[in-house]
């Protein structure tokens, strides 16, 4: 069943469905965040589209390297423009862990929780720890 707030769908010249919903359009969404830190249903929401055509979009986005994501260990997986000393971090870095650390603080400066990875690692009030650290 089609959502209320989708757009309608329209065909082009070839008989296809016409895109919907530019990488554009999400990516404008994503750099008005706080932080330009978000989730795909915080691109869902705004367009009023699917989690999945959000999600979608975002891994174009990441393919043309202009977004990158960061798997939080749980379900969320947080999106993020990369800022110019992420990217020169990534090409120094072949496993991009800066630049995930790097929105991984941004984000916990903006939330009222903790963010814990699957590996343990905790961010909060833009600090890194390990479970048990000061604690």
């Amino acid at each position: 069943m089609a959502d209320q707030d989708q757009r309608e769908r329209e065909w082009n010249e070839r008989g296809e469905y016409a895109e919907m919903y530019s990488t554009e359009e999400v990516y404008d969404i994503l750099a008005s965040l706080p932080k330009q830190v978000g989730i795909a249903s915080d691109i869902s929401d705004a367009l009023g589209c699917s989690t999945l055509t959000a999600r979608n979009k975002l891994q174009e986005l990441r393919f043309e390297r202009k977004v990158e994501k960061r798997d939080t260990g749980g379900r969320t997986v947080l999106w993020y423009i990369p800022d110019e000393t992420d990217e020169e971090s990534a090409d120094a870095d072949a496993d991009g862990a800066e630049d995930t650390d790097t929105a991984l603080k941004r984000l916990s400066t903006e939330i009222e929780g903790p963010i814990t990875t699957a590996d343990g690692t905790v961010y909060e009030d833009g600090d890194k720890h390990s479970i048990g650290d000061g604690d």
